[in-house]
């Protein structure tokens, strides 16, 4: 048996990638080891390099996997040659809302990325934007560059241009926004990178007006101890996507607790469930997760 950092280095994958193809595509079920721990076999490492193959000869991510499964079950040899279906094709099929901002990904055009954001990621009226258009579009380039249509270059580039708007429309809040509301730090536990839907929580929160410090990614749980301490917050905000963030925010949990036990904890993003009691789960839409965190808070008082 494997664990995923050996079986990341014998199939020349990236872990991150082992785990979105396990849960997009289904083309292996790991095991887990006693604390939890992804362990795979020999059958396991020859479907994944049998996938990996295929998607260096041009298919795309989610055919090959389809493929790789197919064959396996009908007792078939695995094909060499490319599929018919263009990454032009594919991208053609993405829904049309966020075509544009994928084929910008794609073809690592800046200029065509800040056209679409400029149309689309109004800071005016970014309530009725953060939820029905900002986090789907992130969604659907993420989806885009797991089936193979954009490169992690593409997806960096695109994620960065909407990191800028979001920096600026998050500053322009806090210029506006009046002093006595309720004060959150926001940031991320230690190995958590992701910051995008967190940043549009905290302009959202801004806007509302709140008070808000936002820390950014990766932050050491020893350092949210002394922000919790020296700021004195009514809560602090993190985000957990994946079920491995959850040791670092157990972290943090644990170090805030202990060095200012009066701060209240705060939860969003994909794995919240599993956060530890009694922090509070924002749920997975933006602004209602605002909304929700304002009426907690008040009602403590």
């Amino acid at each position: 048996m494997y664990t995923i950092k050996r079986a990341s280095e014998m199939t020349g994958l990236t872990e991150g990638t082992l785990r979105v193809w396990e849960r997009r595509y289904g083309i292996v079920k790991p095991m887990r080891s006693e604390g939890g721990y992804r362990l795979y076999d020999d059958d396991a490492i020859r479907t994944i390099s049998l996938v990996h193959g295929l998607v260096q000869q041009g298919w795309s991510p989610k055919n090959a996997s389809a493929e790789i499964i197919r064959r396996r079950e009908d007792g078939r040899h695995f094909p060499v040659a490319p599929p018919e279906v263009t990454a032009t094709r594919e991208i053609a099929e993405v829904d049309l809302r966020f075509r544009g901002l994928v084929a910008a990904a794609a073809a690592l055009d800046p200029v065509a990325a800040d056209r679409e954001l400029d149309i689309h990621l109004d800071p005016t009226r970014f309530e009725d934007v953060a939820d029905s258009w900002l986090m789907p579009a992130v969604r659907a380039l993420g989806t885009a560059w797991s089936d193979g249509l954009v490169t992690i270059a593409g997806e960096h580039l695109v994620t960065r241009a909407i990191a800028r708007r979001l920096a600026t429309a998050y500053d322009i809040a806090g210029r506006n926004a009046q002093s006595g509301g309720r004060r959150l730090v926001i940031g991320l536990p230690p190995g958590q990178t992701h910051e995008i839907g967190l940043m549009a929580f905290a302009v959202l929160a801004r806007r509302a007006g709140m008070s808000t410090t936002y820390l950014g990614a990766d932050l050491p749980s020893g350092d949210w101890a002394i922000a919790a301490s020296r700021l004195v917050p009514d809560a602090i905000v993190l985000s957990i996507a994946r079920e491995e963030d959850l040791r670092g925010l157990n972290a943090v949990a644990t170090t805030v607790r202990a060095h200012a036990p009066g701060v209240r904890i705060a939860v969003g993003g994909q794995q919240q469930d599993d956060a530890p009691e009694p922090c509070i789960r924002l749920g997975h839409e933006l602004l209602p997760a605002v909304h929700r965190l304002q009426a907690v808070l008040d009602g403590a008082d």
